[in-house]
């Protein structure tokens, strides 16, 4: 029986995480103190700059790249939706069609 390679998951949710604490440290930094001084960084930069800065990050952890594109698409697609204004129901659509269409990947790694 072969080994399976290691799954690039923990790599990527790690990128997520440094990307975003990066952009929540930059942001905490530029917010406007008790004295009113500081630089106003709108949420919409903070999505924008998330997905570059995973990507980034996911490049130089060596992930494939496809994992790059993966590392950089949700912050940007998110803010597409908070602007687009979409209803809950849409969110919920999309769950359940994801569940539907992959329920069995985990078990049979084939969606």
């Amino acid at each position: 029986m072969s080994e399976r390679p290691p799954s690039p998951w923990p790599r990527l949710a790690l990128a997520w995480f440094l990307a975003g604490a990066v952009l929540a440290g930059l942001a905490a930094a530029a917010a406007p103190g008790p004295s009113g001084h500081g630089v106003h960084i709108g949420v919409g930069l903070l999505f924008l700059a998330h997905g570059p800065l995973s990507a980034g990050i996911a490049a130089l952890l060596r992930l494939p790249r496809w994992w790059t594109l993966l590392a950089a698409l949700p912050a940007p697609a998110a803010a597409l939706a908070l602007v687009l204004g979409l209803p809950a129901w849409v969110f919920a659509a999309a769950f359940v069609l994801m569940v539907l269409v992959f329920w069995s990947v985990a078990r049979t790694r084939v969606p």
